[in-house]
């Protein structure tokens, strides 16, 4: 019964192993949560996928400089053999530039974009709810709130590798690099706090144990009523049914 016992958030906050719903009830999906959006943190790089054999292909775009009264562009080519989610990494400089220097638009990596940022969005407020839920005890209602969160971040997540299918890789072929690797680390990290979750047994509200006991109290104080009414009746009839007593 949650009434009975006396929860202090500022007792139980954290570093207790008092939880209400078992020791490490919250702390196992609050750790792997936690480790989904680090190793999520990790795709932004530009080293998702690299180009297969070691090839590089050119990318062609054109750089614009305001002037006083007039713009100014340069046709620039970049050569790549590392792409990621919002840049490629220049084989000459080894740094990653953006896909607007070359006017790169492809749907699969938009795609990728948004399921990036829902994926961000859902494993941010599982992580807080988390959080929130270290000194309070987790309700059925409350469980299935975490679920719901937790397996879209899941989902997200997995629908993220329709990165791969962008047409760079298609023409050219590409193998996941480290971006890559630790993109599948946040997926795998995330459906492990899913799992944990799905292992929080929920507590009852308290009143509704208070109302279960007074319908449990109720039910055979009504029989044993019912049981006393049919036994007068029955008494009346068999006391009615004597001889009446001769006169002298």
């Amino acid at each position: 019964m949650i009434d009975s016992i006396s929860y202090n958030c500022s007792e139980r906050l954290l570093f207790t192993s008092g939880h209400p719903n078992g020791c490490c009830a919250v702390w196992i999906p609050l750790f792997f949560t936690a480790a989904g959006l680090v190793l999520t943190a990790a795709n932004y790089g530009c080293n998702l996928a690299a180009i297969s054999n070691g090839k590089s292909v050119e990318l062609t775009g054109a750089i614009c400089s305001i002037n006083v009264g007039s713009i100014e562009c340069e046709e620039k080519s970049f050569r790549t053999g590392n792409i990621g989610l919002f840049s490629f990494q220049d084989v000459n400089t080894q740094a990653c530039i953006p896909y607007s220097a070359v006017n790169l638009s492809d749907p699969y990596i938009t795609s990728a974009l948004v399921f990036s940022g829902l994926r961000w969005l859902f494993g941010i407020i599982s992580f807080f709810w988390l959080l929130l839920s270290m000194c309070c005890p987790i309700r059925s209602i409350h469980k299935k709130v975490i679920l719901f969160l937790t397996f879209f971040a899941t989902v997200f997540q997995s629908l993220f590798f329709l990165f791969y299918g962008n047409e760079i890789c298609k023409e050219n072929g590409c193998y996941i690099g480290v971006g890559g690797f630790v993109a599948i680390g946040g997926n795998v990290a995330f459906l492990l706090a899913f799992a944990s979750v799905l292992c929080i047994t929920p507590l009852t509200p308290s009143w509704e144990n208070h109302e279960n006991e007074q319908v449990i109290r109720q039910v055979p104080t009504a029989d044993s009523g019912d049981y006393e009414v049919s036994k007068a009746a029955v008494t009346g009839v068999v006391l009615g049914e004597e001889e009446p007593q001769k006169r002298v």
